[in-house]
């Protein structure tokens, strides 16, 4: 076993390691969803508020995750609209995750000393982190990660030890990963399953039945908790396929995740995937692939490599889309199994002679040094918007949400011809292609394009579409909009009408106060001002 100092020494080479891959990331700007998130403040609460997160939505969503939106309120009142420093904590969150997966994976395999530092290099450098790294508001990603394998940790620990410590960051822990990302609630229970299962027989104390009770507590507790906060369990999402469609599009997609986790290119951020149907080629390729995978298992009746490919199945579930998620794929849902994925590849050496071992760890080394370099080329990407988006829409058109952002880039850039393109093309709509876009608050932006250039006519048009969405938030934009296209017209009147049928509330929405005493002016209705003031005071 290495000395202590030659440990250190292997924690200071890792730590470099992935300092260098990183440091392009820490000088960038916001980009993406964080916009909203940071920027708009969709999630951030002021500290002295804190309290509140438990009991609300993140980010003006359908999901729940309390521990992102302190996190990020944290680094608000640390590092106000600085990114960098928000890019720090992203950084050390991944260092983190980077020291919690080794003891995790060991939970499932023994590994000695130089298989653990061959993981961690991978890990450190695997371009799947380049997303959840990269985008602040892919923290979710980061933070559920961490906390599943700390929990799973202290759960063997308890399982091995019997130490109350462990018991108590089980529980913690576990609510941590569930107030992190709704993911945990179906990769916890399972990783638990699959380590009873496997090593049941080898803890000699009873069945702890009332520790696993107090898990299940936990996990009744966050879904309170969620459904108070959200009104529902989890929005679901419609596609408009066929059930072989459904089945083919599933395993493509699987299959272009796996390819993601032995490729040492940055992955594609498009989410725009082709409907097809199971019995084409490329369906058919794929679960010819995972038959030779299966066959390939039984020859080599190593269970510690089938255990690994098994986690990695587990973490890939919640990409089958069976509970639908916004994107119907996307890099960041490889990102836990790229962990296993790692583990896997080092397995593998295990089966190899001297001979043959040499040959493949200095392969895989020079694997992990070019997967290093293009990991630090794709900190860059993230310096704005047009930096990380224009790339990927050259490489797919149909790459909708990237056209969005381009459109919000162009239109911070004073670029209004492009804006109105961008905006448009984000949606364009394709019945053999799902790809992912806000259509209500693209249609609202693009309304406003129109407008600006006095295009009314289609203005209004598109604000009537964008009316159509339930959210009271959004119909209170909606109806801003039109009373401000009205005024725009000259119809003073019909900005008047607009606002005052409307439910808006004055006091939190200045603008359209503003607007409905213009528009009173411009009528020259005193009377009205007058009510209308006493009105404001009095809410």
């Amino acid at each position: 076993m290495p000395r202590i100092s030659e440990r250190i020494l292997y924690l200071v080479f890792i730590l470099f390691v992935f300092s260098m891959s990183h440091l392009s990331y820490i000088n960038n700007g916001f980009t993406w969803l964080d916009h909203q998130d940071i920027e708009d403040k969709a999630a951030v609460v002021p500290l002295n508020n804190i309290s509140t997160i438990v009991f609300n939505n993140y980010s003006n969503t359908r999901y729940y995750r309390p521990v992102v939106t302190w996190v990020h309120s944290v680094d608000y009142a640390l590092f106000h609209d600085n990114p960098t420093g928000f890019h720090i904590t992203n950084i050390l969150i991944m260092m983190f995750i980077i020291g919690a997966s080794l003891p995790f994976l060991s939970c499932f395999t023994k590994m000695n000393d130089q298989e653990k530092i061959v993981i961690a290099l991978l890990i450190s450098v695997h371009p799947l982190g380049w997303l959840p790294v990269g985008s602040i508001s892919y923290r979710p990603e980061l933070l559920y990660v961490l906390f599943t394998e700390l929990t799973l940790i202290c759960h063997v620990y308890y399982r091995q030890k019997g130490h109350f410590i462990y018991r108590l960051g089980a529980l913690l822990f576990f609510l941590l990963a569930l107030f992190s990302k709704e993911t945990s609630l179906v990769l916890v229970p399972f990783f638990i399953i699959v380590w009873e299962y496997v090593y049941r027989h080898s803890i000699k104390k009873p069945f702890p039945y009332l520790f696993i009770g107090e898990e299940i507590l936990v996990l009744i507790i966050f879904l309170i908790l969620k459904i108070s906060a959200v009104g529902t369990f989890w929005a679901s999402r419609n596609y408009p396929m066929t059930f072989f469609e459904n089945m083919g599009t599933r395993i493509v997609v699987i299959g272009k995740l796996v390819e993601m986790l032995i490729n040492p290119l940055l992955p594609p951020l498009s989410d725009s995937t082709k409907i097809i149907n199971i019995v084409t080629i490329q369906p058919i390729y794929y679960l010819i692939l995972l038959i030779l995978l299966i066959l390939l298992l039984r020859k080599l009746k190593d269970k510690n490599i089938t255990l690994g490919i098994l986690l990695i199945g587990i973490t890939l579930l919640p990409a089958l889309n069976i509970l639908s998620l916004p994107r119907f794929i996307s890099p960041h849902y490889a990102f836990f199994s790229m962990i296993m994925t790692s583990s896997v590849m080092v397995l593998i050496l295990r089966k190899f002679n001297k001979t043959v071992k040499t040959i493949s760890i200095f392969f895989l080394l020079t694997i992990i040094l070019f997967m290093e370099i293009h990991t630090f080329q794709g900190g860059n990407r993230f310096k704005n918007d047009y930096t990380l988006f224009y790339p990927e829409v050259l490489k797919d058109d149909n790459f909708l949400e990237g056209h969005y952002y381009l459109g919000d880039y162009y239109y911070s850039q004073n670029k209004i011809q492009k804006t109105e393109s961008e905006y448009t093309y984000s949606l364009r709509s394709n019945p053999g292609i799902i790809a992912y876009v806000d259509q209500t608050s693209a249609l609202i932006k693009l309304a406003n394009i129109k407008r600006i250039r006095k295009k009314y006519a289609e203005a209004g048009a598109l604000l009537d579409k964008a009316g159509q969405d339930p959210d009271k938030r959004i119909k209170d934009v909606v109806i801003y909009d039109k009373a401000t296209l009205a005024y725009e017209m000259g119809n003073y009147k019909k900005a008047e009408e607009i606002l005052e049928s409307s439910s808006i509330s004055w006091k939190e929405n200045a603008n359209a106060s503003r607007l409905l005493l213009s528009s009173y002016k411009k009528l020259g209705e005193e009377e009205k001002i007058t009510n209308f003031l006493k009105k404001i005071s009095q809410e």
